[in-house]
């Protein structure tokens, strides 16, 4: 197959120069200059070819080349040169590259010419970037990026991933349509594999192709476990996140996805609150906070909120701020809020958002955090496989470590009674643990891919866990023994919890689906359609009367319990 492959690479390249030497040794040096010139752009007009002959008549060295008006047909006409719309045309890219290959390594002309033209090329372009036309501004931006790649390709890089982080996940189409633009400089953007690498995956995921989206994203992330392009961070869909979290090593880095809302909880209060801040441009939650008085199929009204709630999410917007992509958790009575962060870095802030103190575990990023009931602990979970409970009072001293699993810990619940820590992980396991001493006394094992989301009932009795392979399932807490399985969500489930009385489950997918679950049967109750894309997390608000959910496309929903929206809150 190398060989074949080999072969034919070299059977191009030989085509190519007989092509380009053919042109050459029929019209002459002058044609030969004028289409070394028109390489650098990707679509040639006569206007913009009759530009470029008047304006680059002589050498770097100021020596006339000597190129006859003639030469603008004869390339356009020439083998060269197709056709592709009404006076419009293009070289193959294979002949581009060569001919600019050409042009960099002749002495009259060089590096310095190539950016000249480049130089020429933006000029040229930039008053067709506001053209109503939607095919002739992607002409525009796809010539003026291939111009600035050539020119200055950090800065094209930069701008261009600048450009992809302002796209939403659920805007596919234009996902696709700026993908494409970005494959034509992919020449002289060469020494950024990673934007390339992120490109192709981007287009493999909106086309389906989630194995071949993560293959090429596997190519992109850093070792920071990022998709880094001069200084952007650029977004990972959530499910090939997970795809590519689940066949890595425990000891190895597990890329946190930096898109998505992770899980959304309810704390003594009535207040609502996001656990786990992971995206990297987040949205303003300005309702987050206000809680329906009933429920409707109209939008709630919002009542006043009281200062301390208010202080508490202003808070909450200041850390996620300052640190983002970090999981948060608030303390039961809200006197903590603490952030775990990717350098392995737990950090605990008072109310006002006054850093107290912070500590460092194992290194390895922290991935999930869970307050004991009594708020006088606090249990975070990490990528290298390891669990740790803190003294919150005793300057966040490290109680217990807690080891047994054998691939990175996703999720971390303690039980009611604060006694009990359940954890679930990439290794497929649930792993049950006495709170106070670290012992590891039950795995549960029923999951066949990751284990995504673990948490207790409302009476400590059941546990309910979700996986990537798709399921729900409810177990009995005291013997680890299997109750009953749900079935119904069509790809991964994202996550799981009870509703405060503890008779229905509601559970989120990759699908795009919500499900509501009754928690003794596994019957469907009802399913809520609305995010583009998939929905990362669902939770019931602490009356159990309305539903949050957040999802891929950065939005964040109400629902009636009957799944009807409510209101947008955010996007």
């Amino acid at each position: 197959m190398t060989s074949t492959r080999w072969s034919s690479a070299n059977a191009t390249t030989r085509s190519t120069t007989r092509r380009i030497e053919a042109f050459r040794q029929r019209f002459g040096e002058g044609h030969f200059c004028l289409a070394c010139h028109a390489a650098l752009p990707l679509a040639l007009t006569p206007d913009l070819l009759y530009s470029l002959w008047a304006n680059f008549q002589r050498d770097t060295h100021g020596e006339a080349i000597e190129i006859p008006w003639i030469a603008v047909a004869d390339l356009m006409l020439s083998n060269l040169c197709q056709e592709v719309g009404n006076e419009l045309y293009e070289m193959d890219g294979v002949i581009r590259n060569e001919l600019l290959t050409q042009l960099q390594s002749d002495s009259r002309f060089g590096l310095e010419r190539v950016q000249e033209l480049a130089d020429f090329v933006i000029v040229y372009v930039e008053q067709q970037l506001d053209n109503s036309d939607l095919d002739a501004q992607d002409l525009a931006t796809s010539q003026q990026w291939r111009a600035l790649a050539y020119k200055n390709p950090s800065e094209a890089a930069h701008q261009i991933a600048a450009l992809l982080t302002l796209i939403p996940l659920s805007d596919k189409a234009e996902w696709l349509r700026m993908t494409a633009l970005l494959k034509t400089s992919e020449k002289p953007l060469e020494a950024f594999q990673s934007l390339l690498a992120y490109a192709q995956a981007m287009t493999d995921w909106i086309r389906g192709n989630l194995e071949a989206a993560t293959v090429q994203m596997a190519k992109a992330v850093d070792t920071n476990n990022q998709v880094r392009v001069e200084g952007i961070n650029l977004p990972i869909p959530n499910g090939i996140y997970r795809k590519l979290s689940k066949n890595i090593e425990q000891n190895s880095l597990i890329r946190l996805p930096l898109t998505t809302i992770a899980s959304i909880v309810a704390i003594s209060g009535g207040t609502l609150i996001l656990l786990s801040i992971l995206f990297r441009l987040q949205p303003t939650l300005q309702s987050l906070n206000s809680q329906p008085t009933s429920v409707s199929s109209s939008p709630p009204t919002s009542p006043s909120v009281n200062q301390d709630t208010q202080t508490l999410q202003e808070t909450l917007n200041k850390i996620r701020t300052s640190r983002p992509g970090e999981p948060i958790s608030v303390s039961p009575n809200r006197q903590y809020i603490a952030s775990g962060g990717r350098d392995g870095i737990l950090r605990l802030w008072d109310i006002n958002g006054r850093l107290l103190r912070s500590r460092t575990g194992s290194g390895s990023a922290i991935t999930s955090l869970s307050f004991s009931p009594d708020g006088k602990s606090l249990a975070s979970a990490s990528i290298d496989a390891t669990i740790r409970i803190w003294s919150v009072e005793e300057t966040s001293r490290v109680l217990v470590v807690m080891t047994g699993h054998t691939n990175a810990v996703t999720s971390v619940s303690f039980s009611p009674d604060g006694k009990t820590l359940a954890s679930g992980s990439y290794d497929n396991t649930i792993k049950l643990w006495r709170a106070e001493t670290g012992a590891l006394f039950r795995t549960i094992v029923g999951h066949t891919d990751a284990v995504t989301s673990v948490s207790f009932s409302p009476d400590g009795r059941r546990i309910v866990s979700s996986g990537d392979d798709g399921t729900i399932h409810l177990w009995d807490a005291s013997t680890g023994k299997l109750i009953v399985t749900f079935r119904g969500h069509q790809g991964g489930v994202t996550s799981v919890s009870f509703s405060p009385d503890g008779r229905t489950i509601i559970s989120s997918g990759d699908d795009g689906t919500i499900h509501l679950w009754d928690a003794s049967t596994g019957k469907l109750i009802v399913t809520f359609r609305g995010h583009q894309g998939g929905v990362t997390s669902a939770s019931f608000s602490p009356d159990g009367r309305t539903i949050i959910s957040s999802g891929d496309d950065n939005t964040v929903k109400y629902w009636s319990l009957d799944g009807k929206p409510l209101e947008r809150v955010s996007k």
